[in-house]
């Protein structure tokens, strides 16, 4: 009878993938928010010189 551990958690290519998807997300929203920035600062009330 062979003994064999097997780990309940992802493997190593399971967790790189996970962590690229988390990064490329993050990168995602704040390229899709970019377009938006100025709108977001007037509604804000912020200074021109605040926005630009």
């Amino acid at each position: 009878m062979h003994n064999t551990t097997k780990s309940s958690g992802p493997s190593q290519v399971q967790f790189i993938a996970l962590m690229a998807l988390l990064t490329a997300t993050a990168a995602l929203s704040i390229d899709a928010m970019l377009p938006a920035l100025g709108q977001i600062g007037k509604s804000l009330n912020a200074d021109s010189n605040q926005i630009n």
